[in-house]
């Protein structure tokens, strides 16, 4: 059975009031525009991270060498998947990450926080 979309609205940063969908495929994100989602964050890599769904796992996300790192819970991400409360740092912009939930909630510091729900 295929994944639902997770719906996302940016709340900080130079896309703030943006709302982006992970579609049931996955999506990358970054400041290239050969991104599925494409952030204008300059402390974002062309290609900084991807959101995807593993069968039955939920939302996952994996670092693609970005130069600032994503962070996971303050450690660095490779792949994982994400649960409620986590707090998730793409570079100098953390948000956290509530999959499933409605508010995204705060995080301190950074430039772009996301919503999810």
């Amino acid at each position: 059975m295929a994944e639902q979309p997770v719906h996302l609205t940016v709340e900080k940063g130079p896309d703030k009031g943006r709302g982006l969908t992970i579609p049931a495929e996955g999506a990358r994100v970054g400041r290239s525009s050969n991104n599925d989602i494409v952030l204008m964050d300059p402390a974002m890599s062309r290609f900084h991270c991807r959101f995807f769904f593993k069968p039955g796992e939920g939302l996952w996300a994996e670092d693609l060498g970005s130069a600032n790192q994503t962070l996971l819970n303050d450690k660095p991400l490779y792949e994982s998947r994400l649960h409620n409360g986590d707090r998730r740092s793409d570079g100098d912009n953390p948000s956290r990450d509530n999959p499933g939930q409605g508010n995204a909630g705060s995080a301190r510091g950074g430039s772009v926080m996301f919503r999810i729900g």
